[in-house]
């Protein structure tokens, strides 16, 4: 059996778009916002742990952890 998300992933995504969430993603300019901020020294050096998210999204995920009301605590 196909599944259905799957199968139309489209429907997702247009979905997505619709929630409050969506619409917030959209307003970010990502693409920018991570240009101006220096990828972390791991990934640069290639030594330590190697980071979770790029650039991208570790802003992606404050902004996600500030609109659900979590923190690191």
């Amino acid at each position: 059996m196909t599944n259905l998300l799957f199968f139309h992933e489209n429907l997702l995504d247009e979905h997505f778009s619709q929630t409050d969430l969506g619409i917030l993603y959209k307003a970010i300019p990502f693409e920018q916002l991570s240009a101006t901020i220096p990828s972390p020294r791991g990934l640069v050096t290639g030594q330590g742990r190697k980071s979770w998210f790029d650039v991208r999204g570790g802003i992606g995920l404050m902004i996600l952890k500030h609109v659900m009301g979590v923190s690191d605590r």
